[in-house]
Parts: C-alpha cells; sequence; structure tokens
C-alpha cells in the first residue's frame, strides 16, 4: 500500500493493490449510496451499479483469472480516499504498461455509469476538494499516461475537476433512464406513452393471436440459465446487428468476424461470465416461433436497473420484437420493485419513446502531463 498525505488538508491518499481490503469500507459506501437514492438525496445514476463492491469485486476476479502472462502488463489499482482518517472515496482504475501506457476505467467492456464510488453521508460541499488532490496523485502517479475514462456523469466533482487538468479533453454524450418510480404502477407508465407506441404494439401483438406465429417472453438468471447454444444464437444475433449500427453491409467477411465476436463472447467476455457469477445477472428474451427475436441482459441493485445490451433480429423487424420484449420487461420491474431502469449511453429514438429521461455522461480522453 502506498500512502499520500497532502498537507494542510488532511487528505490522505491510499493505493491499493487487492480489492480485498477495501470489502468493508466499499459496502458501506454501498449501502450509504442506497440509503440516499431512496430517500431523494442523490439521484439513481449518481452511484450506479458498476460502482458498488459487488461488481468490482466480480471485474477484479476477471481479470485475475486471465493468469501470470496478463499481469505482466496490465493491473488494477484502487485509491482510497480519506480525510482526517474518514474513508471518502475509491477510484479503481485499469493500468496497462505495455504495449502503451494508459489509465482505464475497470468497466469500460460494458456500458453503463461509472465514476468513483463514494460515501455521500460524508461529502458535503466544501469536502469536495478531495476530488481535487484524488485527481493530483493520480495525475503525478501516471505521468505520460494515456487517459480513457468512459461514461462518467457529467455533473459530478471528479468530471468536473478532470476538465480543468492540461491534456485532458471531455466529451458529452447522452445516456437515458426511465424513472418508474413517477408512476404508479405498469399500467400508468403504459398509459403514459404515445398512442403510436400503443398502436404498434396492439399491432404486432395481432400478428400472434389471430396468425400462425407463435411468441413468448423468457427471462434467465444465475439459477436458470440457457445453454451454449441459446448463447450463441444471442451473441450472433447482437454482433452482427452492430454491423448495421456502423451502418455497413453484412459481407461474408463482416458475417464471419460477427461469428467470431460471438464465440470470444461465449469463450470468456466479461458479459456472458457475469451472468453466471453474478446474482444480480438477468437475461430477457423475447422468441417468435422458438428463436430469439430480441433480447437484454440487465444488471440489478437495489430496485434500480441497467440495461448495457439490447438487440433484436432484424429478419422480425416488421413484428417489433424490441417494443415487445420492453413493454414485457417493464411490466416485470414493476412486479419486482424496480423503480429506476437505466437504458446506458446512446441516442437511439426508442429510448425516449419509452419514457426515458435525459442524462450526460463524460468521457475524458488525452494524456496526464
Amino acid at each position: 500500500m502506498v500512502q499520500n498525505e497532502v498537507s494542510n488538508t488532511g487528505v490522505v491518499v491510499e493505493v491499493y493493490s487487492s480489492i480485498n481490503s477495501l470489502r468493508e469500507i466499499w459496502k458501506e459506501f454501498d449501502r450509504e449510496a442506497w440509503r440516499s437514492i431512496h430517500d431523494g438525496r442523490i439521484e439513481p445514476m449518481s452511484y450506479s451499479f458498476y460502482q458498488t463492491y459487488e461488481w468490482n469485486e466480480y471485474v477484479d476476479g476477471y481479470y485475475r483469472s486471465k493468469g501470470w502472462s496478463w499481469s505482466l502488463v496490465k493491473r488494477i489499482e484502487y485509491f482510497l480516499v480519506r480525510v482526517d482518517g474518514i474513508p471518502q472515496a475509491i477510484l479503481p482504475l485499469l493500468v496497462t504498461v505495455f504495449p502503451k501506457k494508459k489509465v482505464e476505467m475497470t468497466s469500460w467492456k460494458t456500458a453503463g455509469v461509472n465514476n468513483a464510488a463514494v460515501c455521500y453521508d460524508l461529502i458535503r460541499e466544501d469536502g469536495l476538494h478531495i476530488f481535487t488532490r484524488l485527481l493530483s496523485f493520480v495525475s503525478s502517479r501516471y505521468k505520460g499516461f494515456d487517459v480513457k475514462l468512459n461514461d462518467m456523469p457529467a455533473d459530478s466533482p471528479f468530471v468536473k475537476d478532470m476538465s480543468l487538468c492540461e491534456g485532458l479533453k471531455t466529451k458529452l454524450r447522452n445516456s437515458y433512464h426511465v424513472p418508474l418510480c413517477d408512476f404508479e404502477n405498469f399500467d400508468a407508465w403504459y398509459a403514459s406513452l404515445s398512442k403510436n407506441i400503443h398502436k404498434s404494439v396492439s399491432r404486432c401483438r395481432n400478428h400472434f393471436t389471430h396468425g400462425d406465429l407463435s411468441c413468448r417472453f423468457r427471462v434467465f438468471d444465475r439459477d436458470n440459465q440457457p445453454d451454449s447454444d441459446y448463447w450463441k444464437k444471442l451473441w450472433r444475433l447482437y454482433f452482427l446487428r452492430k454491423i448495421d449500427w456502423k451502418n455497413r453491409n453484412r459481407s461474408p467477411l463482416r458475417r464471419a468476424y460477427a461469428y467470431y465476436e460471438a464465440a470470444k463472447e461465449m469463450s470468456g467476455g466479461m458479459k456472458t461470465q457475469s451472468f453466471s457469477r453474478l446474482d444480480a445477472s438477468r437475461l430477457f428474451v423475447f422468441e417468435i416461433n422458438g428463436e430469439p427475436a430480441a433480447f437484454s441482459l440487465v444488471y440489478l441493485w437495489e430496485g434500480c436497473a441497467v440495461m448495457p445490451k439490447f438487440a433484436i433480429d432484424m429478419r422480425w423487424s416488421s413484428h417489433s420484437p424490441g417494443f415487445l420484449l420492453l413493454v414485457e420487461i417493464m411490466k416485470w420491474c414493476y412486479a419486482e420493485g424496480v423503480t429506476d431502469f437505466d437504458f446506458c449511453r446512446g441516442d437511439e429514438p426508442y429510448k425516449k419513446r419509452f419514457g426515458g429521461v435525459e442524462a450526460k455522461l463524460a468521457g475524458v480522453r488525452g494524456s496526464f502531463v
């Protein structure tokens, strides 16, 4: 452990190579964040699932399982900030030393809100200088390193301080979440959607009620997982859809690469492994004639949900499986007591159409100089 005390402020930054040493402190941060969210003191996006000990413990184990060769070029470091001996914030960073020196968020392979884990019960406006001290320490430790920090709340103190740093540039992008708690129940939320959504959903449901098609909404969790063939279908669907998102044609070469990406994700990807290791994972699938037509991967934490992956099979696009899936997911969320649903980054039109409220996320690029 490395310590750095900043004179005349009482701020101490401690650096840990193991997350286990921070378990109790971090879990108390999580408990306080949950209380602050449910008391209305902070917004759900101020402290997301990716900031919890549960997720970061999984990520730590995920990277360490890659073996000694990985550890020669990468490591995770945890920065704990204390003020007058009291823990205030924890920042996890993934550090690469070869072939190129860089510092990243540990969750960069996912989508959702990242940030330092903060004890909101202790932090006050006059105590936000700790982020300035933390950033000064981190930038000094990683001088000359490239910086890649994604998807942090744009109005957080840490981001605001980074925007003032020489060598760093901040780029904003939109994210959307649905405050389900603003509506009494599912029917009230659904009634708030546009008439066009209602017509589209009704029309598509009729395809299955009066036609020769069948549909099924399925929910998987850690104790009820899909088999490998089913996962293969889902990830192939997702990576083929990524080709469309990039406005490219599905050439044989690109299709082959999408299948390779799907196989790689199945054989040890962060998302797939998280499903078998985390109780927080849920997989929602809308099937047509027994085949996946749309799917969504969701993580749950204390009444909040984050959706990092969502894709539809365009062969069934005329039946709007994505719309039908989202309606079923929201119905499930109300039944399970979910109060906030995070669609994650991106300006896809469906997010607003399904009640998404805009929030700004910041990505930071550059180098520490």
